[in-house]
């Protein structure tokens, strides 16, 4: 095309460019907050039973403020369908708890390899339950997760995934976890690879190269604390005493080995827990950065600082219930027992409070500060090259499972969402 002058018109030449973030999150902690108490106080009337809709009302809350291109998220799933898949699941494993304790119960006690056999068999299934149900999790999600009426989906076997899973298994194992990078990218590379968003397929680039130092850190923390326990054994075995005073339990030939140990074990337990989140971090961003979808590549620089302020903040603010918790059942305590009997009233209403701390105060703290904070953050802190080639996506005719996530709901792996 060109104009009345006869110069080419460059206009029709130019990319359309989002004016808005591809990735936006502006969800209110407050609300958030409110949502949690309104869902815990639901589910300790029902006894638990409430938890099934109280995680998909937070779905639906953090899926509708995550907006691509100035469009929300939407999450489709139901609290009846994810009741429905552990009542699917608990069908599956009480029988299985029931066959376990019976051919355990026929093995001689002598039959020291019987024994180990049929412990090994009993946890092979068990591990591989929850493979099944990490990958089913994933399936369900995607697949009640829609933007612009575009659907996720995730095809592929589950029992492909699952025979690969647990190769890995023993090889991470037979390498004393070293090779958790390589487990790490085949598993994910898999899942990526059967990701649909419409009919347009998500890759995945990353190396476990990449992910090598972060783990290194971790591994080699592992290693010390795993050392130093053996070392600390060896002196207490040898020592025959289980209670260590320096002065008299621990001889002069082992009171050098016992010091080394003790420090090299209190080291690593202080040194373990910010190197595996650092790699947390790590991991995250590698996932993400490692995407692309019709061509177009994801970014992710999610800051390992600020969410350890906020990891920080929330135990903290954890320890400080937990201290005045503390406090209230010894207070308490001192009336329930009255005249050498149990108050039984007085004992289970601390009982009670004891529970709710758990189960209810507790989480509730650790979602409002560091969850709600992590998600923010990763949408925040996650870019695309080519935004646009999300549109040009095409609606997929595969409406999903039926059913909720099931083993991962029963072994508790949907980490609060």
């Amino acid at each position: 095309m060109t104009t009345d002058q006869g110069l080419p018109n460059k206009i029709d030449d130019i990319k359309e460019v989002p004016s808005i973030p591809t990735f936006t999150f502006d969800a209110s902690r407050g609300r958030f907050f409110r949502l949690l108490l309104i869902n815990s106080a639901l589910t300790l009337i029902t006894i638990g039973i409430y938890r099934f809709w109280a995680r998909t009302r937070i779905r639906r809350f953090m899926w509708h403020h995550v907006r691509i291109l100035g469009d929300p998220l939407e999450y489709t799933g139901t609290g009846a369908e994810l009741f429905l898949g552990f009542l699917i699941v608990l069908a599956v494993l009480f029988p299985l708890g029931l066959v376990y304790s019976a051919i355990a119960g026929l093995v001689p006690p002598d039959r020291v390899w019987l024994q180990l056999g049929l412990e090994i068999a009993y946890y092979t299934v068990i591990i591989g339950l929850i493979h099944i149900g990490l990958y089913r999790m994933w399936r369900y999600r995607l697949s009640r997760t829609v933007w612009r009426g575009i659907r996720f989906s995730l095809q592929g076997s589950t029992w492909s995934y699952l025979k690969l899973a647990l190769l890995w298994d023993v090889l991470w194992i037979l390498s004393l976890g070293f090779l958790m990078p390589w487990r790490e990218t085949t598993l994910w590379r898999y899942q990526i690879q059967h990701t649909r968003f419409g009919q347009e397929a998500f890759k995945f680039h990353s190396s476990p190269q990449t992910l090598l130092r972060p783990w290194l850190m971790v591994w080699l923390t592992g290693m010390v604390f795993l050392i130093s326990a053996g070392l600390l054994g060896y002196v207490i075995t040898n020592q025959g005493q289980f209670e260590i005073k320096f002065t008299t339990d621990v001889g002069p030939e082992f009171r050098g080995l016992f010091v080394t140990a003790l420090v090299m074990l209190s080291a690593a337990l202080l040194t373990l827990p910010f190197t595996y989140f650092y790699f947390l971090i790590c991991l995250t961003r590698w996932k993400i950065s490692g995407l692309s979808l019709a061509g177009a590549r994801f970014h992710c620089d999610l800051r390992f600082g600020r969410l350890l302020a906020f990891a920080g903040l929330a135990v903290a603010l954890i320890g400080v219930f937990m201290c005045i918790a503390a406090v209230a059942l010894v207070l308490w305590g001192m009336p329930i027992y009255t005249d050498d009997k149990a108050n039984p009233f007085l004992l289970f209403l601390g009982g009670f409070f004891a529970f709710v701390m758990l189960t209810t105060i507790v989480p509730t703290i650790w979602m409002t500060i560091f969850s709600f904070e992590a998600v923010k953050q990763t949408v925040l802190r996650t870019s695309m090259d080519q935004p646009l080639a999300l549109e040009r996506a095409a609606q997929a005719a595969d409406a999903g499972p039926r059913t909720g996530e099931g083993f991962a709901d029963a072994f508790d792996l949907g980490g609060g969402f």
